[in-house]
């Protein structure tokens, strides 16, 4: 496993933003502020797009749920879940837009191979403390969601450092982490 696999997930900026990047090397870091204003949101997106660029990671920033606020602010990923706008409507809609999306079944795998995403968000693959949805965690499905998807996988729900050893990866395969990520950055500071 290499620290791009990693796929932090923040609810705001970041104390240690830069340490994060130069540490986890993420391919992607999604923003998620359920519930925050629509200027906070702008003002996180703007803060976190900045020190990206700054930092040269590398690193692409999602907005989550929110595909109008990740065109204003030159955000080039949106991420949206089953209750969200479906897929192709972000893409009519926003066609410059990449846009990831929320799995939870196999059947919901094969749903995704009829969108264009960059890639598809599996699980709960163990059970979370930080999102609780009531869903079953899906580890035992993981092989076989890997099977069936077009797209590539990032696992979410309830990972840390020591059960991501339990999922099979992919060159094109990441781990969504929130809870455990301070336990990630601590783990890789000192490889």
């Amino acid at each position: 496993m290499t620290r791009r696999t990693v796929y932090p997930i923040v609810g705001a900026v970041p104390e240690e933003l830069g340490n994060m990047l130069r540490i986890l090397r993420p391919a992607f870091l999604q923003l998620r502020m359920k519930g925050a204003s629509d200027e906070d949101v702008v003002a996180a997106a703007l803060s976190m797009r900045e020190s990206i660029r700054r930092s040269g990671a590398g690193t692409r920033l999602v907005m989550n749920d929110r595909p109008d606020i990740a065109v204003r602010c030159g955000v080039s990923v949106v991420h949206v879940g089953d209750e969200d706008m479906p897929p192709s409507q972000v893409r009519r809609r926003y066609p410059d837009l990449a846009v990831g999306w929320s799995a939870h079944t196999l059947d919901d795998i094969e749903r995704a191979n009829s969108f264009d995403l960059i890639y598809v968000a599996f699980g709960p693959v163990f059970p979370s403390a930080t999102k609780v949805t009531g869903r079953a965690p899906v580890l035992a499905l993981v092989p076989e969601a890997l099977r069936l998807s077009r797209h590539p996988l990032v696992f979410i729900g309830g990972i840390a450092p020591d059960n991501i050893e339990q999922l099979p990866f992919r060159h094109d395969t990441q781990a969504a982490v929130i809870g455990a990520l301070q336990d990630f950055m601590e783990q890789y500071r000192h490889d």
